[in-house]
């Protein structure tokens, strides 16, 4: 099992994962647990995919299933895409899992889609969010939704960030807060993350451990003042020191867009050394 989780915002939309996978019940190994692709025409749509299950093997069967049944789409229709996804996962349970009987594994799989044409005012359309539990597959009309280990955790932290019209940037924090909260207070969560977000301008970005590790430390500090936020509230801590609590959030925000903005740049720099070393060694 591992956490998968959709969030979606104004037009844009972001999907995270850790990357743990434990195997046999204590052995761990890191794996990318999302992808995406786009979807030409007819169907112009691109989408995110990912899941949780007891077995990483059938999990990864299962998901192709589904992907080969979304390049059957011949519209951005989300209704179509359910229909088809239905009949494929049907047809993948009968084939690989029904037939071991009642200790088979279970599947769980989160897909994000979204339409690349804009809308009648120019905007791109909002992602909208599919959760498959083996055969049964629903959309989520709040948009947020997590499957696996840690999900109630990652639900509830979705629900009080309220990110329904936030921003890019908001919602790359969100995630990196919720990765950060599940990592750290989940067994069995841990490793890597990787987000993936599509933007309101139909673009994807991929997000890998070394991205949002600065984005991490600087949520530990949001956790400490948000601490003593509620120590002003119960009167713990005197009127000054609450009132400087303000100007301390302001400076988490400024230091979050700043680490955000320099992110082509590290990663550039990052790609620079790598390709260094590959030429130092021949």
């Amino acid at each position: 099992m591992s956490l998968v989780s959709i969030l979606l915002g104004a037009n844009c939309g972001v999907m995270l994962a850790d990357s743990q996978e434990t195997i046999s019940g204590y052995a761990k190994k890191s794996v990318n647990k999302l992808s995406s692709k786009g979807i030409p025409a007819p169907a112009q749509v691109q989408y995110a995919i990912g899941g949780a299950a007891d077995s990483g093997p059938y999990l990864d069967s299962f998901n192709w299933a589904l992907e080969v049944a979304l390049h059957k789409l011949g519209s951005p229709n989300i209704y179509e895409a359910q229909e088809l996804i239905e009949k494929a996962a049907l047809t993948f349970h009968k084939r690989h899992i029904w037939p071991q009987g009642n200790n088979h594994p279970r599947l769980e799989t989160l897909i994000m889609m979204q339409p690349t044409t804009p809308n009648s005012d120019g905007r791109a359309p909002i992602p909208r969010t599919i959760y498959v539990d083996q055969t049964a597959v629903n959309i989520i009309e709040s948009g947020n939704k997590s499957v696996g280990i840690g999900s109630y955790l990652a639900d509830y932290l979705a629900e009080t960030l309220n990110m329904a019209g936030g921003d890019e940037s908001q919602l790359l924090a969100a995630a990196v807060y919720i990765l950060k909260q599940a990592k750290r207070h989940v067994d069995g969560v841990g490793l890597n993350g990787n987000i993936l977000l599509f933007g309101s301008d139909f673009r994807q970005d991929g997000y890998e451990q070394e991205d949002i590790e600065p984005l991490e430390q600087i949520m530990t500090e949001f956790d400490a003042v948000m601490g003593l936020t509620f120590s002003g509230m119960m009167e713990r801590i005197g009127e000054e020191r609450l009132v400087s609590i303000v100007g301390e959030m302001q400076s988490i925000k400024g230091r979050y867009q700043k680490a955000v903005a320099e992110m082509p740049l590290e990663r550039k720099r990052r790609l620079n050394e790598w390709m260094e070393r590959k030429r130092r060694l021949g």
